[in-house]
């Protein structure tokens, strides 16, 4: 991508216009909410969409061009409406979302159908306000925010059917309509997962004018005059004479813990205040939040990426906390499923944030920094452990362990307004304990801290794991020497250099080990994937922010160093595609950027430009991040090389802009490089300010002459926070060569553990593992079989802690130590229950929760599977297609039966001669998890079990791109069918169409649940 040559010249025009008519004070016009909005699934720039939203809010607004994945896409040519988001990324998946779509009759519902034409040139987004002209209708669709809040105005031209319509999107939802009060309220549990069984976003919409029709949908299928609908893919409208330019405004308030709420939450945040009153206060907070830092001696497109870019840097992670009417701090936990007191932030990757966006909280915004700290604590109570990404809960997602990072850097910089001490201990936990079942903690954990590395033949990914538990070990032990906790300093400073063990001197590169501790072999440094996450040795190797000095040394010292970072830049951008079997996004832009292996795109690498100053060559790191930030940055749609990610991306490039750069986040310290304007202030929250001046800075001087800092020469390579926080100018003198002198002394050089305490000082010390408390062994069902018959059922549970009482519920509810306690079998008579146990012992953390589904059959069927289905996906057995219960959208739900490249043939076995009037079924599609629609079904009776007559054939769309998952029922109905045996046939496809991003594979699966048939008594 070569960001001057833009692709989109109108855009940038409208934008340096606006931009030049606008006065410093209103930062938030150059702001460009669209930029990197020009993203897909096979390249990203950015994967962002234009977040209407307040600093760090609850619910953020969007245009909506796709109902899944990439929710609005700069390249799509129709609009599907106005939506309420929660999204932190294309690949995390939405939840709680609901859109709002303005329109003339006819009335359309689904989101391909209703979708209207629009054009960029009458499009405006900033991040306090959007607004759109929908080409058809004429219709002026425009949104503001609040913290939890929205106000749309939709501007109609004269018309007798002029409609607004709610979708409350495809999940299990519920719509209620008041037209006394003219309003619609209700909840969608629309979700991609990481949320308890009684998570619902709550929506209030209220409408300053009267609405003269309303009625409800589900489907296609709509209702006139219906107040209230609860079901699937679900939504209301209402309809309204209009006249010519009528404005009617929309008030929406959402909530996570009930339709209450979300009127209180409306009351409190936009009672009183029109669209213009409720627009001018949001843009006044983010031009306050804006002003945090000015910039001077910028091109206009300067201006806008860098504005952007802060601006991007303070939408995550979303606030999750709402205010009950006695002023209390409330949230629904993600963790729990339970309303609880305090702070709670959500929708944050920390593999990425740890890294840049974190350490500018602590200048710009260090109390916001500590709430979000608070909050990390209260998720460590509510959910046992800290998380790794949470959207809105645990998920799953990335390696590592690093919001230790977050409260050691914190710490480290004087913000201390959380309990450390409670910090701490769970950060201990996450460092020894081994993970849970559901996703916290480090993957390999025990292999790690049994060998000091996560072996490649027992795990994937397992040198970048073993990399970034050795970066977050010096977390820890950063944290505990803060702490006065020396014999955990100790031990935790020696396991930080565990990144020695996968790095070997042979080929020069970080590279997988085996458990018997042999390398891996047929080691190549472009192949991705395999050892590594995202990325490969190329990226990798440089992944020891903690102790850049230790690699160097490891090495062959300075030269040999720099000769390597050289290489890095230099060489030619090919790769292997390794075990991602195909070429995935992060490599075609490592390619597309045209620096060599470096992979901008992604965070593993941020760091490495700054590492020269390491090697005592810091006119190198001017060189490549100058670079960088001219090439890889810029103010149009494809104005990002890669992944936002939640704000590290935007971050970089603030930090570097101003001339310094966090390289290891958990120490107060930052790396100089380049300075990109001509004067930068930074106003700090103490009410001093932070001057960055460069005179003589321009495209042509990127290199550092000297630098002075309150007045005096200054020789070191990196500043640290408190230099920063003291207030004061530090000068730039630039040049057009490089100084080769500056920074060259040992001393000038940044942070290295190597430096605070090396090796051989601890191979001195004596120190032992540091105390953590045990976690009981999760409690263990009998061996029972999922599917009963018989009128009762006994369940018995155990654990392996000797002392640990259990308790459990049955209604799928998480237990807790008020829940019913066991004290022997539990009889489930003629009852289906899904049992849930966990078990507690005062002196150990509690167990992860264990659950078992019991399901008592009434009818007398049988079933026989032609084809076996995939052992991880059994959904209790043969008995699942039968038992009453359906699957979600969700594959993983434990409901579904999943056939791995076969075809799904079962005969259904009634007992006797029976009359069969309807028979239905359900397939899910989730292309993007290769689970495809079959191919056709075809039906089959018999009255003896040999001979068969076809009586239905269904072909289906299997191979038709649709995003996001999807159930398909399929149902015919008969005449007095007679029938003993019913057979079914589905096709598996066989093999990924061409559009898919893995064409021809032959992994293809066919998810199935509940074969429903309507049958009458024995036929006479």
């Amino acid at each position: 991508m070569n960001i001057p040559d833009i692709k989109f010249p109108n855009l940038l025009i409208i934008f340096l216009l606006l931009a030049c008519k606008s006065n410093d004070t209103q930062l938030s016009s150059f702001v460009n909410p669209l930029i990197g909005t020009e993203s897909s699934f096979s390249l990203s720039n950015g994967n962002t969409y234009p977040s209407v939203s307040m600093p760090f809010g609850m619910t953020a607004w969007t245009p909506q061009t796709a109902e899944k994945g990439w929710i609005y896409t700069y390249q799509a040519e129709k609009l599907q409406g106005l939506r309420a988001t929660h999204q932190p990324s294309p690949w995390m998946g939405d939840y709680g979302q609901f859109t709002l779509m303005p329109m003339l009759a006819p009335l359309r519902i689904a989101d391909k159908e209703r979708a209207a034409r629009f054009s960029h040139e009458s499009e405006i987004a900033r991040p306090h306000y959007y607004s759109v002209l929908l080409e058809e209708s004429g219709i002026k669709a425009e949104m503001t925010p609040s913290m939890r809040c929205a106000i749309m105005r939709f501007t109609f031209p004269k018309s007798k059917d002029a409609f607004i319509l709610l979708d409350a999107s495809d999940a299990q939802a519920k719509v209620s309509i008041s037209p006394e009060t003219q309003s619609i309220s209700g909840y969608t549990t629309a979700n991609s997962g990481g949320v308890p069984d009684n998570f619902a976003c709550y929506f209030v919409l209220t409408f300053d004018t009267p609405f003269e029709v309303f009625g409800t949908f589900e489907g296609s299928a709509t209702e006139a005059g219906q107040k209230s609908r609860n079901g699937e893919d679900i939504g209301a409208y209402v309809k309204f004479s209009t006249k010519k330019e009528q404005e009617i405004e929309v008030k929406i308030g959402t909530s996570f813990i009930s339709i209450e709420q979300a009127q209180h939450n409306l009351k409190t945040e936009t009672e009183g205040k029109d669209f213009d009153q409720l627009m001018q206060q949001a843009q006044e907070v983010w031009d306050r939040e804006l002003g945090r830092i000015e910039i001077e001696g910028a091109t206009e497109a300067q201006r806008i990426t860098f504005y952007t870019a802060l601006y991007r840097s303070m939408l995550f992670p979303h606030s999750f906390h709402e205010t009950d009417a006695d002023g209390k701090m409330i949230h629904y936990s993600p963790y729990n499923g339970q309303v609880e007191q305090g702070e709670m932030y959500v929708d944050n990757g920390f593999w990425d944030t740890f890294r840049a966006v974190y350490p500018l909280y602590s200048i710009l915004i260090p109390e916001q920094h500590a709430a979000i700290l608070r909050g990390l604590i209260n998720t460590y109570e509510e959910g046992d452990w800290l998380p790794k990404w949470t959207s809105p809960g645990y998920r799953n997602v990335m390696i590592g362990t690093h919001t230790a990072s977050l409260f050691a850097g914190a710490y480290s910089r004087g913000i201390r307004d959380f309990d450390a001490e409670l910090a701490y201990e769970a950060m201990v936990k996450d460092a020894l304990s081994p993970p849970a079942p559901r996703g916290p903690g480090r993957m390999g954990n025990p292999y790690y801290t049994r060998l000091g590395y996560v072996p490649s033949d027992k795990l994937g990914e397992a040198t970048a794991r073993t990399l970034e538990y050795a970066y977050g070990d010096f977390c820890v032990g950063q944290m505990a020497k803060q702490l006065g906790q020396e014999n955990d300093y100790l031990y935790f400073s020696h396991t930080a250099y565990n990144y020695e063990k996968v790095y070997d001197p042979q080929v020069g590169f970080m590279r997988g080990r085996e458990e018997s501790g042999r390398w891996r072999p047929n080691f190549s440094p472009i192949e991705w994937g395999g050892p590594f996450t995202e990325g490969s040795a190329w990226h990798y190797t440089w992944s020891v922010m903690h102790d850049p000095a230790g690699l160097i040394s490891l090495m062959g010292g300075d030269e040999a160093f720099v000769k390597k970072l050289d290489q890095l830049f230099e060489a030619p951008p090919e790769f292997e595609v390794g075990t991602y079997g195909r070429e995935i996004h992060e490599m075609t832009e490592m390619v597309l950027g045209g620096m060599g292996q470096y992979a901008h795109g992604n965070q593993p690498v941020h760091h490495v430009p700054y590492l020269y100053n390491f090697a005592g060559q810091p006119w190198k790191t001017q060189q490549r991040v100058r670079a960088i930030m001219d090439q890889l940055y810029g103010p149009g749609p494809d104005g990002l090389c890669g992944d936002e990610d939640n704000g590290q991306m935007s971050a970089w490039y603030i930090f570097s802009a101003l001339g310094f750069y966090p390289v290891c986040p958990a120490k107060p310290q930052y790396v100089l490089g380049t300075p990109l304007f001509k004067k930068a202030t930074v106003h700090l929250p103490n009410g001093k300010t932070f001057v960055v001046e460069a005179p003589n800075n321009s495209e042509e001087n990127p290199y550092v002459q000297s630098v002075l800092l309150n007045g005096a020469p200054y020789e070191k390579n990196w500043i640290s926070h408190e230099h920063i926080l003291n207030g004061g100018t530090l000068i730039f003198q630039m040049g057009n060569t490089p100084n080769e002198t500056f920074g060259q002394a040992a001393d000038a050089r940044p942070f290295s553990l190597s430096a605070e305490i090396s090796k051989e000082k601890l191979a001195e010390q004596t120190f032992v593992e540091p105390f953590y408390k045990e976690t009981v062994a999760q409690p263990v069902f009998e061996d029972l079989p999922t599917h009963f018959r018989d009128k009762m059922i006994l369940v018995s549970i155990t654990t392996e802690t000797p002392g640990a009482l259990i308790f459990y519920t049955l209604d799928g509810s998480t237990p807790t130590q008020q829940s019913e306690l066991y004290t022997g079998p539990i009889l489930l008579e003629e009852q289906s229950a899904l049992v849930k146990a966990i078990a507690f012992r005062d002196d150990m953390y509690k167990s992860p929760v264990a659950s078992k589904k019991f399901v008592y059959i009434p009818h007398g069927f049988g079933i026989r599977l032609v084809h076996p289905y995939h052992p991880r996906y059994s959904a209790g057995g043969p008995l699942a297609l039968l038992d009453g219960l359906t699957g979600s959208k969700h594959f993983d739900d434990g409901n579904w039966q999943g056939y791995l490249n076969t075809d799904l043939e079962a005969v259904i076995d009634l007992g006797r001669p029976m009359s069969l009037s309807h028979i239905s079924m359900n397939f899910l599609r989730d292309q993007g998890a290769w689970i495809f629609l079959p191919e056709e079904v075809r039906v089959a009776v018999s009255l003896n079990g040999r001979q068969y007559t076809e009586v239905a054939y269904m072909p289906l769309d299997a191979d038709e791109p649709v995003p996001g998952a999807a159930i398909r029922s399929l149902s015919e109905n008969f005449e007095d069918l007679q029938a003993r045996y019913i057979r079914v046939k589905a096709q598996n496809i066989g093999h990924t169409p061409d559009w898919h991003p893995n064409p021809g594979s032959q992994g293809t699966w066919l998810f199935i649940d509940e074969i429903r048939l309507d049958v009458k008594e024995d036929i006479q």
